[in-house]
């Protein structure tokens, strides 16, 4: 059995190394033209190819144990071997899928914000690269704003995030009175166009017509009312998200209007979500009943 394992695995070798040892198809630049997101790509890729290989190891060794099993007869010794060679296989595909879940997520975390994007999910997913600019699976962020170009807000709202601060024409003369209106000290937009992730169930995330507006640590009482009466003032539908019932019912206690606040417990932290009053999902706080966000944005 040991010499056929040897002979399997020089088989796959001598088949498998010219394609992996190559490195052509994994490089998807030239020299000055390379970046992060190029390097991300080309992890993506030999990843991707070591993945199958190892599956097609896991498959042969699977087939091998199995046919041992098969074959064991009355040998107690055999059946237990070839049992333990089938766990063992099985426990080595886990720890393979783990370690590259890790490597996955690490990937696509160096790319946020950066050179590039990732469209689909796990072993399907494609890398992006374009020049610097971020690409995305949802559409060219500068014509996604209710058919229309986007307009940035830098120079009118101040953005915590230069490469998401564009929006619909019709909101950035409203947001710009709010915030100058509201006076909250620090306070930003904290998600507009292109927005920060693909998961929003919210369609407003992708036309341009909802922003997330904070400051680091959240907003007290009178800042969140101050900010609430500058938004209807100037069209603007505001909607306070906390994370907790006790977040919440400190700020009624302080004076804010009870439907004003909502307790989403997915939000990263609290935060305003600011829509155009044409938006009658932002009548409350439900992506179902319509409008909360399962993925929320804040400081």
């Amino acid at each position: 059995m040991k010499k056929l394992y040897s002979k399997i695995t020089v088989a796959l070798t001598l088949f498998l190394l010219p394609q992996i040892s190559s490195a052509a198809p994994f490089v998807t630049c030239t020299g000055a033209d390379c970046d992060l997101c190029n390097l991300v790509d080309m992890g993506n890729q030999i990843l991707v190819s070591l993945i199958g290989l190892l599956f097609v190891v896991f498959a042969v060794l699977l087939a091998v144990a199995g046919f041992g099993l098969v074959t064991s007869g009355g040998n107690p010794g055999a059946k237990e071997d070839a049992k333990k060679k089938i766990v063992n296989a099985l426990v080595g595909i886990m720890i393979v899928l783990a370690a590259w879940l890790l490597v996955d997520t690490i990937m696509k975390g160096l790319l946020k914000g950066g050179t590039g994007d990732v469209s689909g999910y796990g072993l399907w997913s494609e890398i992006s690269c374009d020049g610097g600019q971020i690409t995305s699976s949802l559409g060219d962020p500068a014509t996604m704003c209710s058919g229309s170009a986007c307009t940035t807000l830098v120079g009118s709202v101040p953005c915590k995030d230069s490469a998401s601060c564009s929006i619909d024409p019709i909101m950035v003369g409203p947001l710009a009175a709010m915030h100058s209106v509201a006076g909250v000290s620090e306070a930003r937009v904290t998600e507009a166009m292109p927005p920060t992730t693909n998961a929003h169930s919210n369609p407003c995330h992708y036309n341009g017509t909802c922003i997330d507006y904070s400051k680091v640590g959240g907003m007290t009482a009178d800042e969140v009312n101050r900010v609430v009466a500058a938004a209807n003032a100037n069209g603007l539908r505001p909607v306070y998200e906390v994370q907790t019932p006790e977040e919440k019912e400190a700020l009624v206690l302080g004076g804010v209007e009870e439907s004003v606040v909502q307790v989403v417990d997915y939000a990263t932290a609290p935060h305003f979500s600011i829509y155009t009053t044409s938006d009658t999902r932002a009548s409350n706080g439900s992506e179902e009943v319509p409008n909360s966000d399962p993925i929320a944005d804040g400081d």
